[in-house]
């Protein structure tokens, strides 16, 4: 499987390099087909015979489309010629030779290990090219190690610094650690401003006693989630400590982007690899900012060099990417959506997935073969990539539908595999869904003062043929809906209230969150290994929850008015003295650095601002 995996990704260009002219497209088939030829053989000769032919027809359209084999014959009918045969009709004579041969045998030893003669040959049964199976299986191999490309041995250098910074922003490395590859990310980006600097960054570096490759790790006694010291109120302390040091939470503004005139942000995505921010833009534009240049300047791809943009005739309201980085999904106004790929910008895909309806979310599935689209129309739909064709339909929701995403996972019941899908409306629910079937498993309405969340479960399922009856909860419209990595099935549900809440698939209320004052909460993210909880309320504060506790660990006082200071078109406070900014629309948190971006899609603005703090 991995041999045949290495192959599928060796592209014409790599093969036209590596052989002669002509043969060049036919090369890599017929190392294919070699490959699955010896695999059905070797199957048959163990005594897999239903098997090996099961592989067989998997593969015979593979087979016969490379050269097909010849059988010199010469009888009545013909005064001699050449005879064409389907290699998999070649194969299939072996298997029964095979069979036949074996049956003949006198011992039973003979019947299980015996072949004939030419069973390993190249070509059909006769030819002079006869090969033991070994002396075969060295032919292949020689061939498969002169054609599958051989990865650089810097690569695991380069995949040892990415599972580290993996298990840094999931917490799975010590505090102490963590502290150090942020300061060490610090002066990188330190360094291009003050040579100085770096000089000196560079002399603490060599005194540091971890080296992200081939230092060594002075492990201290006491890691994230040892509870050896927390028995002291000075242990306790510490760790608090380093707990803030180990993920800190952004303070000051770190750069801007500005749009053009009249035009605002409608939407935004950090890359998953942090090499770029991605925005949606009122004007129609899809665009890349260059992570070096701290997101204010557009990245050097070739098609944005050449200004050749990703772009919708119509304001782009939703983005979203795989997870393998490689494809970009766009949704806008009209409810039509765009995949792209972002390497060249080439639109790889264009449907409309709601009519005249807008799409307010887009998520792709784990393979990145399906996207789900949620719209003001009160569905979601799932749409597949290779036709461009609607495959499901979730409807059920009696008011915009908001977010929507996939979730593989189990409902409490040990389904552990199964796939949701997983809503929340502007009707004040969020609903549950069969990932293959589109049936309503449950409507979750969180409310203060309870610890269920599932609104009258039996009418939920029940309600008609659809599985989703009409249920409208009531209760303010639900604006975010974030996967939670370390509450198992959990969600941090948040509607457009003074009080959020974490969730889990069973309609379990976990944990609730309150601002204290009374403010409705606009906008929401959170850090990425889980620890801190952004919540930015109506009068344009940023409250930081820790997740754990509950508690509020910092408000940010003017968080929306310096996210927004320079777009003052604002209209002024009933006091006349100061104006109010305008209202925050989204936040978004840096896949792996302490980094929150953010904007206002208010079209009062003079000129339309993203504001990132760090």
């Amino acid at each position: 499987g991995t041999i045949l995996e290495s192959l599928s990704t060796m592209d014409e260009s790599y093969m036209t390099a590596t052989t002669d002219g002509e043969n060049a497209g036919n090369t890599r088939r017929a190392l294919l087909a070699d490959v699955h030829e010896m695999a059905i053989l070797e199957l048959g000769d163990v005594g897999e015979t239903e098997l090996a032919y099961a592989a067989l027809r998997l593969v015979a359209d593979e087979l016969d489309r490379t050269s097909t084999s010849s059988k010199e014959y010469n009888d009545n009918n013909h005064d001699g010629g050449i005879l064409r045969i389907p290699r998999s009709r070649l194969l299939e004579q072996k298997l029964a030779a095979l069979a036949s041969y074996r049956a003949s045998s006198a011992s039973d030893e003979q019947r299980r290990t015996t072949t004939p003669p030419d069973y390993y040959a190249v070509g059909g049964g006769g030819s002079t090219n006869v090969m033991t199976q070994q002396a075969r299986r060295e032919e292949i191999g020689k061939r498969l190690a002169d054609s599958i490309p051989v990865v650089p041995s810097s690569r695991l250098v380069t995949l040892l610094q990415q599972a580290i910074k993996w298990q840094a922003h999931t917490g799975l490395l010590p505090t102490k650690i963590q502290q150090q590859l942020k300061e060490e990310d610090e002066e990188e980006e330190n360094e291009k401003d003050d040579k100085k600097k770096k000089k000196k960054k560079h002399k603490k570096r060599k005194r540091k006693e971890f080296n992200l490759v081939l230092g060594e790790v002075d492990v201290p006694s006491s890691v994230v989630g040892d509870q050896t010291t927390a028995s002291t109120a000075e242990g306790e302390t510490e760790a608090a400590i380093s707990h803030y040091a180990a993920e800190p939470i952004p303070c000051k503004t770190y750069s801007t982007i500005k749009f053009g005139k009249k035009a605002t942000a409608e939407s935004t995505l950090f890359l998953p690899d942090s090499s770029g921010l991605v925005t949606g833009s009122s004007d129609g534009l899809i665009e890349i900012w260059e992570s070096s240049q701290k997101y204010a300047k557009l990245q050097r791809s070739p098609f944005q060099e050449k200004d050749e943009f990703m772009w919708h005739d119509h304001p782009v309201l939703a983005l979203a990417v795989s997870n393998d980085g490689q494809m970009l999904a766009s949704g806008d106004l009209q409810g039509t959506v765009k995949v792209w790929k972002i390497e060249s910008g080439t639109c790889l895909r264009e449907f409309r997935a709601h009519e005249k309806s807008s799409i307010s979310s887009l998520c792709f599935s784990n393979d990145g073969s399906r996207v789900l689209t949620a719209s003001h129309d009160n569905t979601c739909r799932e749409f597949g990539l290779r036709t461009s064709h609607m495959l499901k339909e979730f409807r059920g929701h009696t008011s915009y539908v908001n977010v929507c995403c996939y979730h593989l996972g189990g409902g409490g019941n040990g389904d552990n595999d199964r796939l949701y899908v997983i809503t929340a409306s502007a009707d004040g629910t969020m609903r549950v869904w069969d990932g293959k079937t589109a049936e309503t498993l449950k409507v979750l309405m969180p409310r203060d003062g309870v610890s269920s969340a599932i609104i009258d479960s039996s009418s939920a399922v029940g309600g008609g043929e659809s599985g989703g009856g009409d249920i409208s909860g009531g209760g303010p419209s639900i604006h975010s809906l974030i996967p939670l990595h370390k509450v198992p099935n959990g969600f941090l549900v948040v509607p457009r209230g003074p009080k959020a809440f974490i969730v889990t698939l069973d309609g379990t209320i976990i944990k609730s969150f309150d601002t204290g004052e009374g403010k409705v909460i606009i906008a929401a993210t959170v850090s990425p290994s889980n620890l801190w909880f952004y919540a930015v309320t109506e009068d344009g504060v940023c409250f930081v929850f820790d997740l754990v506790s509950g508690k509020i660990e910092q408000s940010l006082r003017n968080f929306s008015l310096e996210s927004t200071y320079n777009s003052s078109s604002h209209t002024k406070q009933q006091d006349g003295n100061a104006p109010a900014p305008p209202e925050i629309s989204t936040i978004i948190h840096h896949p792996h650095k302490g980094i929150l971006a953010t904007f206002s899609n208010d079209k009062g603005q003079k000129r339309g601002l993203l504001t990132l703090w760090k």
